[in-house]
């Protein structure tokens, strides 16, 4: 639906977007998802067209007592996955990156009386991220190579309320406020610099492979970025939405970000910067009868959004931007 979340599901609760309070009329719930994305990403100058496919999210949850449930479970937080080469001249530039940093979340949720709900949850992140460059000079025999990894882990905290309104002829109204405070995540780094050659090679095909001649790790202590402190801005997301239930619904939702905040000392560069971000985001869902015994097409929940964001990232002067639509059942 857009990827909002000022509705829970159509059929279950989604705690996709953890920090939503609990319902805690549910008896138990268990979802997971997994997406798989085809962009194109253009500039000035080239398109690109990419492709991948990623593990969403798992959750579980279930109440405790009366008014009070919790959840738990694992989401993604961001992903790097990149290899471009550029050429001039007399040099060739090859980049490549890959890795994630991942959420493991716990949820708590209490019904402070009917319609209205408190919800906090607390997350830890975790992940790993590697980058690599090479360059190569024409008529020089050796390459550079700079390999870069970082492990990042952290926690971060955010509270929400959820307020649901019963309306004329089956109608409801939901409204959703998350707010998320600032918060620091550790990254321990590492860097190296080696030299690569090609050298004969061993298999019975002959022919020559690129090795390594030397390695050099770089003194990151002695720079200072050997553990860097990585800020996150604070976040509040507001939403609001009309439907049946077990129906239809629709809604919209609206996050902004203090991104500006956003630096990593051990990756600058000269034509990055950051600004605050924000992100709109519609959906809904309809279901013709959630109960029928006859048909399975009739059961199914079809749902549709999209979502536009400016991503607070600035390259050369411009600011990045992000749109997508979604149409699943």
């Amino acid at each position: 639906m857009g990827n909002i979340g000022v509705f829970a599901d159509s059929t279950r609760v989604n705690m996709q977007k953890s920090g939503y309070p609990i319902r805690t009329e549910i008896h138990g719930f268990f979802s997971a998802g997994m997406t798989m994305q085809s962009k194109k990403i253009v500039t000035n100058n080239t398109s690109v067209n990419t492709r991948s496919s990623a593990f969403d999210y798992f959750t579980l949850g279930f109440p405790i007592i009366d008014r009070l449930g919790v959840s738990f479970g694992l989401v993604p937080y961001s992903s790097v996955g990149y290899q471009l080469k550029s050429e001039t001249y007399n040099t060739t530039y090859q980049y490549q990156g890959n890795g994630n940093v991942n959420q493991f979340f716990a949820a708590v949720g209490y019904k402070l009386r009917q319609g209205l709900s408190l919800g906090a949850t607390v997350r830890y992140n975790f992940g790993t991220i590697q980058m690599t460059d090479i360059q190569q000079l024409r008529n020089v025999e050796f390459f550079t190579q700079e390999d870069s990894k970082s492990v990042v882990k952290g926690a971060t905290f955010n509270l929400g309320l959820y307020y649901e309104h019963p309306l004329q002829h089956r109608l409801r109204l939901y409204s959703s406020l998350v707010y998320t405070p600032q918060s620091v995540l550790r990254s321990d780094n590492e860097r190296s610099i080696s030299t690569l050659g090609y050298a004969s090679s061993s298999n019975s095909n002959g022919g020559t492979q690129l090795s390594v001649r030397e390695v050099q790790q770089v003194n990151l202590s002695a720079q200072g970025i050997k553990q860097t402190n990585l800020t996150m801005g604070s976040q509040i997301e507001a939403g609001i939405g009309i439907g049946e239930q077990q129906k239809w619904f629709v809604g919209l939702e609206y996050t902004y970000a203090n991104t500006s905040k956003f630096a990593n000392p051990f990756l600058t560069t000269t034509n990055v910067s950051y600004k605050d971000s924000y992100k709109i985001e519609a959906g809904g869902f309809w279901i013709p009868n959630y109960n029928s015994f006859t048909s399975y097409w009739k059961r199914v929940t079809y749902r549709a959004g999209f979502h536009y964001e400016n991503t607070g990232a600035v390259l050369n002067g411009q600011a990045l931007t992000n749109f997508g639509t979604s149409f699943w059942t």
